[in-house]
């Protein structure tokens, strides 16, 4: 493995895996807690995503190399069910990949890296700087931007009743836990927006209007009452979809 950014994905993977194996200590042993916490699911989800999405960048050359060490495809497919169909995804299916897949994917890993540490050439390419981090440290922004915005399209989909009303604020005011809902997983995106690279946004500038969503969270945060609910439910009805658009299009172009 004569490749940085391979040497550098693969010690990536082992701390994201060993975070894995740690979770069950913090959330709970068995398949029971894990159903009772949603976050657990997600906060697992996340992480193997990640370890899929990091093992899908590895050169084609190394892939090659190890693939009796690691089933690079099975990350692959892994990884596009996550991206695609996570909401369906049962509690068992990702608590099986956490308990049966990950394990292998970080021993064969810890192999891997065995080999390279233990060769000159690999071992000095290890402490090299790898020119991408940046752009992982965006794309582990983007997935926690998908995720808020899948959760306001799923709180937009219990709002069937809003024909009814006379206007958006007639419907908060029925329906206050809707609104604050929205509110906060509309914050929240804005957040990851604001940690989002300079460079980032300005390569993808004419994709998202990052400015708005970001700047409605500031509102959101200091001066709450003041909300022009008109805008608010124009930003959750247009942009946010279009922003999750774009930033699954960033993820699996």
């Amino acid at each position: 493995m004569n490749e940085p950014g391979d040497i550098e994905n693969i010690s990536y993977i082992i701390d994201l895996c060993e975070m894995i194996e740690k979770a069950p200590v913090r959330f709970g042993q068995s398949i029971c807690d894990f159903k009772s916490d949603d976050y657990y699911k997600f906060a697992i989800a996340f992480a193997i995503y990640l370890v899929c999405l990091l093992a899908d960048n590895i050169s084609d050359y190394n892939k090659h190399i190890y693939r009796k060490i690691i089933n690079w495809q099975n990350l692959y497919e892994i990884k596009l069910k996550l991206a695609y169909k996570y909401l369906y995804m049962t509690n068992q299916e990702v608590y099986d990949i956490m308990n049966n897949i990950m394990p292998d994917v970080k021993q064969g890993c810890d192999k891997i890296l065995s080999e390279c540490q233990s060769n000159t050439k690999t071992k000095s390419l290890l402490q090299s700087p790898v020119p991408y981090r940046n752009e992982i440290h965006d794309t582990i922004i983007i997935l926690r931007i998908i995720n808020f915005c899948e959760r306001i399209e799923v709180i937009k989909e219990t709002m069937a009743d809003l024909n009814q009303f006379q206007s958006i604020r007639d419907y908060f005011d029925m329906n206050q836990d809707v609104f604050e809902m929205l509110s906060l997983n509309t914050m929240n995106t804005g957040e990851q927006i604001a940690k989002l690279s300079k460079k980032f946004i300005e390569q993808n500038a004419l994709n998202c209007d990052w400015k708005k969503v970001r700047g409605l969270r500031q509102v959101t945060v200091h001066n709450f009452p003041a909300i022009d609910l008109d805008k608010f439910w124009d930003i959750v009805k247009t942009d946010i979809p279009l922003l999750l658009k774009f930033c699954k299009s960033f993820i699996l172009p």
